[in-house]
């Protein structure tokens, strides 16, 4: 049989002496003689109760003493009376002394065990977690375990301005919820503390206690929108707070996380007229491993609602070259002013509409411009507005596309047009024949901003053609949506250069019989033939492209020779043709 001895030191300096028998592997427990169950130490009287041993005859209590912790603990009395609870030790004389109790038996090979280690002080204090205010208002107390083994219970005191009240003793665990209605933690900060006691009756020194955190609201500003919130620091932790933490809850929703301050005061902004808010603190301690909870203050807010959504979706020419200009705004906001302003190409912004401020309003909102001059080069826009705290706040700047073409020649035409504000994600280019058929002969991506349509000359309904551009855009709004918009450009029409062709001979009784020019892709606004001999004398004049010369001259053929020609022609852009030459005539 082997019995192994343990004895544990707590860092407090108590010890706890435990003998433990062990049996052999194969062998088990074997029985003991159980110790006094030693109670406490009042006034160097150590008190203990019976313990319960059946082993055999009773022999005696032993009390062991030492005046270190650590001992050696030698026999300071040995007691023979079985029913006495109480023993004196008349060698205290106010210093410190540490016991500890055996039992003696008539139990042949039983090990006696030993009872805890007390000494003659009052129990150690028992410092606290935290304590924090429910959503109720009651509040929860929690403390760490008084490392004295005699400890049985806690006393739950709680402090103000009107004395020190007795709450509770709590005998089992560590934390308390004070639901006593003379508990005003909406109304001040309550503060609180635990004092360890044994059954003797010996009670703890106070820890340092610790304070509720009191929130209240503060002043509001209603032109910025803002609320100050003020509360007393937290009290009781040694290592201080970290961060305070400010929580939101509007018109009764979940608590957010607003924002921290590391002073007991905060500003909180962005408020909006009629919402309720309400606020809550939330200590951290250093190190992060307690946190503590103020009261929930609340109050109904009254300020100027700003403009908070203000912005221009898009401006885009229409087909009789005016512009509509759709904007967004907060229909919730306190105005005195309003109004869309335009610059023309080469102008300053002026008014083009005013905004009756205290008219019905929507989110969305059409305004169509009909002294825009979208032809002549970019016309821009942006939305102002004055709050009711004389804030001015401007929307962001739209200017339309402007689309510029141009005939190259050979059946060119070269497009080119300015950049359309914003989030583009391409353009679409258009063609408008005589005929009035649209079609889209180009996307390009949103850097891409030029392009030569070729024109098919067997095609006589593009002789003339217009063009437009259309955009499209993204625009983000200020409450995190998108819109989706085409924005269009001004209408550009080309027509194509007339390619002239003039015969060098004709033979009035052959195939080829009459002279005039081939006119390919075109029809001129003005032309003119003129025929002369080789002294300069005019044989023939025509005004129509249909009427040609036949060679004769007042109804009289004339001879084969050679004849001069000069041909004009006007094309219906405004640009002239002229050619002039010699024809052969055949005969």
């Amino acid at each position: 049989m082997k019995f192994f001895y343990v004895r544990w030191i707590p860092r407090t300096g108590y010890a706890l002496v435990l003998m433990l028998a062990m049996a052999a592997a194969t062998s088990g427990l074997k029985a003991q003689i159980a110790a006094p169950d030693f109670i406490c130490v009042t006034n160097d009287t150590l008190v203990w109760e019976l313990p319960v041993n059946n082993c055999g005859p009773f022999i005696s209590y032993q009390v062991f003493a030492s005046q270190d912790p650590g001992g050696p603990y030698s026999l300071m009395a040995t007691i023979t009376d079985p029913a006495q609870t109480r023993f004196f030790n008349p060698a205290g004389q106010g210093q410190t002394w540490y016991y500890y109790m055996q039992s003696q038996y008539d139990c042949p090979g039983q090990p006696p065990l030993q009872s805890d280690t007390l000494d003659n002080l009052i129990p150690e204090s028992s410092p606290l977690h935290f304590v924090t205010v429910n959503a109720d208002n009651s509040v929860a107390v929690s403390w760490e375990p008084s490392p004295s083994p005699e400890v049985i219970g806690y006393i739950i005191s709680r402090q103000n301005a009107s004395g020190t009240t007795i709450l509770d003793t709590v005998f089992s665990g560590h934390t308390f919820l004070d639901t006593d209605p003379m508990a005003k933690p909406d109304e001040r900060p309550e503060t609180y503390f635990v004092t360890a006691i044994d059954q003797c009756g010996n009670a703890s020194l106070v820890p340092p206690p610790h304070q509720t955190i009191f929130l209240e609201t503060g002043t509001v500003d209603p032109c910025d929108q803002t609320m100050e919130l003020t509360w007393t620091t937290y009290r009781g932790w040694n290592e201080g707070v970290d961060r305070y933490e400010v929580w939101v809850s509007a018109n009764g929703g979940t608590f957010t996380l607003d924002g921290s301050s590391a002073n007991p005061s905060y500003t909180f902004t962005d408020a909006r007229d009629g919402d309720t808010y309400c606020f809550y603190i939330l200590a951290v301690q250093v190190g992060g491993m307690y946190t503590s909870r103020s009261n929930v203050a609340c109050q109904e807010l009254e300020v100027f609602q700003p403009v908070r959504e203000l912005a221009i979706l898009e401006a885009t020419v229409t087909g009789d070259n005016q512009v509509d200009v759709r904007w967004f705004w907060d229909t919730t906001a306190d105005l005195d002013e309003g109004s869309i302003q335009r610059s023309n190409p080469g102008e300053g912004f002026t008014s083009a509409l005013t905004i009756d401020p205290n008219a019905p309003r929507t989110p969305e909102n059409l305004f169509s411009d009909p002294d825009a001059l979208p032809a002549a080069g970019p016309v821009a826009y942006q939305v102002r507005t004055v709050d009711a705290c004389g804030k001015p706040v401007s929307s962001n700047e739209v200017k339309t596309i402007f689309l510029t073409g141009a005939n190259n020649g050979s059946s060119r035409n070269q497009l080119d047009w300015t950049a359309y504000p914003g989030n583009v994600t391409g353009y679409r280019l258009y063609r408008v024949d005589e005929n009035g058929s649209t079609e889209q002969i180009a996307s390009t991506a949103a850097g891409e901003r030029s392009f030569e349509d070729l024109i098919d000359l067997s095609n006589t309904a593009l002789r003339s053609a217009c063009y437009y551009v259309e955009a499209e855009v993204t625009v983000a709004l200020s409450s995190g949506g998108e819109r989706a918009f085409v924005s269009r450009s001004n209408v550009v029409c080309l027509s194509q250069t007339p390619e002239v062709f003039m015969p060098n001979a004709f033979a009035p009784d052959g195939k080829n019989r009459v002279f005039r020019p081939v006119v390919q892709f075109g029809v001129p606004s003005a032309y003119t033939l003129s025929i002369y001999d080789r002294w300069g004398g005019l044989l023939f004049e025509s005004k129509s492209l249909s009427d040609g010369w036949d060679g004769r001259h007042n109804g009289r053929p004339l001879p084969q020779g050679v004849y001069l020609y000069r041909m004009q022609l006007t094309q219906e852009s405004g640009a002239e043709v002229e050619k002039k030459g010699v024809v052969f005539l055949l005969r």
